[in-house]
């Protein structure tokens, strides 16, 4: 009795793909169809039919994504783990409004174990459980029919081609709302789960695995003017890279709560309009140390060109990279630099994890042993040095 019954609820492969295509589009991407809804014009938007054919485009695209990745055997595993992935992908873009692409996928694969830990919680696990392991779990369960690989080869591509067919004619039948869409609304391809997953993926897989470029030396005939009278004591510039932190929450820019107090005080000069090239420390560390400027700022830069630390270390002065992040990315990678973290200071730092004051450690018996001008950079946790006047 219990092998008729599982017999006649068993699906093909092919059916199964089916079914946690639709499962995706309905349970992983809120954020995605608020922002395609809000960008559509909701029921204001005078297509219903375009509005119709918005959840079929996104299953057959989700679907054919998913049909292309799962293949005989591996059928089950492949759509049990990018359920698990998509569960994961959809709780942080419904609690942080991120977009997921190579640059956050870097910058997740980059950071440290105590920064990740900090994100974890009862709510990620329960999310975790009914989204993706249950129904991974459900699919490593579902009973699927045994077809010859012939069979379910041409049941696999005639779904596709079939499904792609509709695909085009949704696409033509409507160009125009779907055009204006995607042109107006980029960021939505950055939401819809698991295919920005899978982007994301390519993309950092495409530059990791990239042939290593010639590294472009920039400002190679650096040097220092002679100064009319030599100082006695070497000059000293202290940087501190705060790029996680939010303009708008400076009081010296009218936030309401003094998170400047000690700033306020003193002859500070304060940029207000200054922003980032981007929301990831993989991103917007190396940048701030190029001369290319945000609007020309490309990722493999990082790497493969010399920036700032580079030209001031050519020029005959002495640079100094402290960090207390996840790593300068590229932009120490030819300087001397320390990780103050791996220092193991009993009165900073505890579980892995150290506050900022751990950069002032031995600093002044550092700067008391200079002789020569420098620059010392340091690189504090997301947030300003809680250590320095003023900070946040």
């Amino acid at each position: 009795m219990r092998e008729s019954i599982l017999k006649r609820v068993a699906v093909s492969r092919n059916g199964l793909t089916m079914l946690v295509a639709l499962w995706l589009m309905l349970t992983m991407n809120l954020p995605f169809w608020r922002s395609v809804w809000q960008g559509v014009g909701g029921m204001s938007n005078d297509s219903p039919l375009f509005l119709l054919s918005l959840p079929l485009f996104v299953w057959i695209w989700l679907y054919v994504l998913l049909s292309l990745l799962a293949w005989g055997r591996l059928t089950k595993p492949v759509l049990g783990g990018l359920v698990l992935v998509s569960a994961g992908a959809s709780y942080f873009m419904n609690s942080y409004g991120i977009v997921i692409d190579y640059n956050m996928l870097t910058n997740m694969l980059q950071t440290d174990v105590a920064e990740a830990t900090e994100l974890f919680n009862v709510r990620l696990l329960l999310w975790l459980l009914l989204l993706g392991v249950l129904p991974a779990l459900l699919i490593s369960r579902m009973p699927t029919r045994p077809l010859t690989w012939r069979r379910e080869l041409a049941g696999k591509l005639g779904s596709m081609a079939v499904l792609l067919g509709v695909f085009a004619v949704l696409v033509m039948s409507q160009y125009q709302p779907y055009a204006s869409l995607i042109r107006n609304h980029r960021e939505v391809r950055l939401m819809l789960v698991p295919s920005n997953v899978v982007g994301a993926v390519h993309g950092y897989l495409k530059r990791e695995l990239a042939a290593p470029a010639v590294l472009e030396v920039v400002g190679a005939d650096a040097h220092r003017i002679s100064a009319v009278s030599t100082p006695q004591r070497p000059r000293v510039t202290l940087l501190v890279v705060g790029e996680t932190a939010r303009a708008a929450n400076f009081s010296l820019n009218g936030y309401a709560r003094p998170t400047n107090p000690e700033l306020a005080e003193r002859d500070v000069i304060n940029y207000p309009q200054a922003s980032s090239c981007g929301t990831a420390t993989a991103v917007s560390v190396p940048c701030m140390f190029q001369d290319v400027g945000r609007a020309d700022y490309q990722d493999a830069m990082a790497g493969n060109r010399e920036g700032l630390l580079d030209v001031l270390q050519r020029a005959g002065v002495d640079v100094l990279w402290r960090d207390n992040n996840s790593g300068c990315k590229g932009a120490c990678d030819r300087v001397p630099n320390e990780d103050v973290s791996h220092l193991n200071l009993a009165q900073f730092c505890a579980d892995g994890e150290c506050h900022d004051e751990a950069l002032l450690h031995n600093l002044q018996t550092c700067l008391d042993g200079l002789t020569r001008d420098t620059v010392v950079v340091g690189q504090p946790r997301p947030g300003l040095l809680q250590a320095l006047p003023g900070g946040v």
